[in-house]
């Protein structure tokens, strides 16, 4: 299997005005871009290896169910191999 150049995704990711999370197949974080860092008020030191559940308080859908307990789009994402495009929300830092 081919290696994958990260860097590449993670300038591509800076120049978006987009939250974006790259995370690992355990949904433990290895990157958000500045967007993210912005809209969580976490660093990327701050939630670096650990998972959303881990930092992101209230992480609720539209109807305010919690999406780590019931709807988690990074599962989504993982199963599916598709894109989770939804509003959902978290309390800032």
């Amino acid at each position: 299997m081919k290696m994958v150049n990260i860097n590449f995704f993670i300038r591509m990711a800076e120049e978006l005005d987009i939250s974006i999370r790259f995370v690992d197949k355990d949904k433990k974080i290895i990157y958000i871009n500045r967007r993210a860092e912005k809209l969580t008020g976490y660093s990327m030191d701050d939630v670096k290896n650990k998972t959303s559940e881990d930092f992101l308080e209230r992480h609720t859908d539209k109807a305010g169910r919690k999406l780590c307990d019931t709807n988690c789009h990074l599962d989504f994402s993982l199963k599916e191999k598709k894109d989770y495009d939804d509003r959902h929300y978290f309390k800032n830092k």
